[in-house]
């Protein structure tokens, strides 16, 4: 009987632990516990118009920009990334405008706002002279156009699942069908927090469970805050998505593409497209098995493989 009594009061208490923690915010303290733990410090930097972008900087070596893309901050997309990079690189981990701590001054919801607010930052405020860059999703449009704007600096630029150039208005459509949404909007910025599950199921090709109250916690912890805006930046591309498929690149850096094999939002055939427009003498495709959209993160080890020979290797 007591052992009874003991085993429900011990239930009870870690009921109650479940009900009352935020797992979001429990995530959230980790992964800056992790970030400085690899000798990253946060900072932030605003430019004369008041915009303002928080960054996860450190490292040694040469300068590194890495660029999350939508769904979460920045130390949520990168964390995997850190021990493989840390040691050999100054790593910058900015936080685009409307995620994290990093807001903007105006109402120009353009990836080349996003871009000229990180140029000013590495140029005018970090001084640098020279850089690499990688950009995930959204964050891949935003490196593409750091590197137009910066084509003198950037040394290598790795692009990774993201919609440049090639993605069209039936990859929007099949994207739409395929997930059981009316627009991109709610498909990555969801109304709900059981959509969160759908947006998992993007990221990852072997989504793992959600329980009901970390939706909630992760609902509120990352779709809520500057959720208007959010929805506005991808607004952005979709009616501007003529003008930025005939985009043309100026720089003449080595570019790594990176694609998750099971990509059902943005597939692979895009990066194999890239690859024919730049031309294997400046670029290579890799394609990652058993990941998605976010093989970074899925599959961090061969990811990390296949960056770090990038950067290591002679121009």
């Amino acid at each position: 009987m007591n052992f009874l009594i003991l085993l429900f009061l011990l239930f009870l208490l870690l009921w109650m632990g479940i009900k009352f923690v935020n797992f979001f915010q429990l995530a959230d303290w980790y992964l800056s516990r992790k970030f400085k733990a690899n000798g990253l410090q946060l900072h932030s930097y605003t430019n004369e118009e008041g915009s303002t972008l928080s960054y996860w900087m450190g490292g040694n070596g040469p300068s590194l920009v890495l660029i999350h893309g939508f769904g979460a901050p920045a130390k949520f997309q990168w964390d995997r990334q850190l021990k493989a990079l840390v040691q050999s690189y100054h790593l910058i981990i900015p936080n685009l405008l409307y995620f994290g701590q990093s807001k903007a001054s105006n109402q120009d919801f353009s990836p080349d706002y996003q871009a000229q607010c990180i140029a000013q930052l590495l140029t005018e405020d970090l001084d640098l002279k020279t850089f690499h860059a990688v950009g995930i999703s959204y964050g891949g449009v935003v490196a593409v156009m750091l590197a137009n704007t910066l084509a003198d600096k950037i040394q290598k630029l790795g692009i990774c699942d993201s919609p440049i150039r090639f993605f069209t208005d039936q990859h929007i459509e099949n994207s739409l069908k395929k997930f059981k949404v009316s627009s991109i909007e709610s498909l990555l910025v969801p109304d709900l927090p059981k959509a969160l599950v759908g947006l998992s199921s993007i990221a990852f090709h072997k989504p793992f469970p959600i329980p009901s109250f970390v939706l909630k916690d992760t609902f509120d912890g990352l779709v809520v805050p500057h959720n208007a805006e959010k929805k506005a930046l991808l607004r952005y591309l979709f009616e501007h998505r003529t003008e930025l498929s005939a985009l043309t690149f100026n720089f003449k850096c080595p570019i790594l593409l990176v694609w998750g094999e099971f990509d059902a939002l943005i597939p692979n055939e895009i990066g194999q497209k890239l690859l024919d427009y730049f031309g294997e003498e400046q670029a290579q495709l890799h394609i990652i098995p058993n990941a998605a959209h976010m093989p970074n993160l899925e599959q961090s080890k061969a990811f990390n493989k296949v960056l770090t020979r990038f950067l290591k290797s002679p121009d």
